[in-house]
Parts: structure tokens; sequence; C-alpha cells
């Protein structure tokens, strides 16, 4: 998401951070992690990246707190605790940016599940272009699975990290915060498929809805 990202907007940008599940066998795996990298002689910036979510889960787990912090989803530009607007549009070696530079506008729904509905939500918050359509899941952030029961082929599935945005997310049916979790991405514009007229016209009015839409979004950003 962050490659497609610096293609997509040609300015800085605050990616997204994550608060983490304090475990500790997450610790354990972050801790194997690091020390993996430091023997292989990793590039430093992979190290520094072990060392400071390693860092940030010990402190939540000494202090017997259920998440850490906010932290950086990925440091390849060189991100630091608590997330920055740091991260860099994509450049060529002289560095010229080669990001996307016109007008766009991201198409969501209720099935923009996880990245689905990151990715948007994070192009708003830079306000990079209009969310058009409708609420996207809310599923946010990485979720493992394991076994529910010694005799059972059920699969019980847990959250591991809380996906933090830029600011605080005002809705009229949920209390203000910061995550996409169960708030999910809003759009900016709204725009249903689920209707009658969609599903006997093979969707002509959503997409002549949101052709009109784009159409106006260029012609006001020029």
């Amino acid at each position: 998401m962050l490659d497609a990202a610096s293609y997509l907007i040609p300015y800085p940008f605050y990616f997204f951070g994550e608060e983490i599940r304090a475990t500790l066998d997450r610790i354990l795996a972050i801790n194997s992690a690091l020390e993996l990298a430091r023997f292989i002689q990793a590039p430093q910036s992979i190290i520094d990246a072990y060392a400071a979510i390693l860092n940030a889960l010990e402190s939540a787990y000494r202090r017997n707190r259920g998440r850490t912090g906010p932290i950086p989803s990925c440091t390849t530009f060189g991100s630091v605790l608590p997330p920055s607007l740091i991260n860099e549009p994509a450049k060529d070696r002289s560095g010229r940016v080669l990001a996307y530079t016109k007008p766009l506008i991201v198409l969501i729904d209720e099935f923009s599940t996880s990245a689905g509905d990151i990715f948007p939500a994070m192009l708003q918050d830079n306000k990079r272009g209009l969310l058009v359509g409708t609420r996207t899941n809310g599923a946010g952030g990485s979720v493992s699975g394991w076994p529910a029961g010694f005799y059972s082929e059920s699969l019980a599935t847990n959250t591991n990290t809380m996906v933090v945005r830029r600011e605080l997310i005002y809705t009229p049916d949920l209390p203000a915060a910061p995550y996409i979790e169960n708030i999910g991405a809003r759009p900016d514009v709204g725009l249903n498929i689920m209707t009658r007229e969609n599903l006997l016209t093979r969707g002509r009015p959503f997409v002549e809805g949101f052709t009109r839409i784009l159409v106006n979004h260029i012609r006001t950003s020029q």
C-alpha cells in the first residue's frame, strides 16, 4: 500500500499507524526477528524498525496495557514514532517526483475491507481525492486465527492491531475515534449501487453517477 501511495500522492504524506496488541508471543517473535536482522547484518533501517516495535511492545506489556501507542505500519522511508508526515512520493534518481498528480476519485462500499478500508482512508486523510460510494466495512487491522477447541473444525479470529488515522473521525452513529475499526472510511460523496434501478440496468445509474462526479472534480480542481 505504501508503494502504491507513493505513486499516487505527489507530496509528503501520512501513511497510517497501528496500535499493536502487546502479548508475550508477539514480543518474542519481534525479538527473534531483531536478533536475526542483526546476525545477517540487515540494513540499519530494518534493525531500527524492529527495535522500535520491540521497545513499544515491551513498554506496553510492562505497564499492563492492552495495546501499544501508534506505530508506523511501514518504515521504508524512515518513519519514526509516532507516525509522521515524512513519507515521500516516488522519485527517480534525479529527484524528480514520479507520482500521479491529476485529480482522482476512489469508489468504496461495504465490501471494501481491511486494506480496502485503510487505503481510501489514507488518501482521504491526505486530501488526495474524493471517496465516492458508501462507507467501507470497518474491518481495519491485521487478524490472526486459531483452532477453536481441540475437537472442533472451527476457527476463531482475533484482531491484532488497531489502525490509527491522522485525526479523530466524527460520525453520527459512533463515538469520535481515530480508528478504521468499526467506523470504516466514509464517502465524501454518497453514491449507492445497491438499488433496484442499478440491478435492472447493469449499474448504469451508478456508472453515470461516478462519471459525473469525476468530471466535476476534474473541473473544480483546475
